[in-house]
C-alpha cells in the first residue's frame, strides 16, 4: 500500500472515530460500508479489499454521518 494512502486512510478513520463511531476490519464476501450491529452502527470494511475502495467507503460513511 503507498504512503499516501495509508496516511489518508488513517486520518478518515480518525475523523470516524472522532465522531464516536466504530469502525471494523473484516474478511468475507462483501465489500464494506455502514452496517447495523444489533443496536449500534458500525463502519465495516474488508480487509481483503484495495486500499483506494477503503478510502471510498470512508469518504461516503463521513458524508452520511452527522458531525
Amino acid at each position: 500500500m503507498k504512503r499516501a494512502h495509508k496516511d489518508l486512510l488513517a486520518h478518515l478513520e480518525g475523523q470516524v472515530r472522532a465522531r464516536g463511531w466504530e469502525i471494523r476490519r473484516e474478511v468475507g464476501s462483501f465489500i464494506g460500508g455502514l452496517c447495523r450491529v444489533r443496536d449500534r452502527w458500525v463502519v465495516v470494511l474488508n480487509r481483503r479489499t484495495p486500499p483506494e475502495v477503503q478510502l471510498a467507503i470512508l469518504e461516503q460513511t463521513l458524508k452520511r454521518l452527522p458531525a
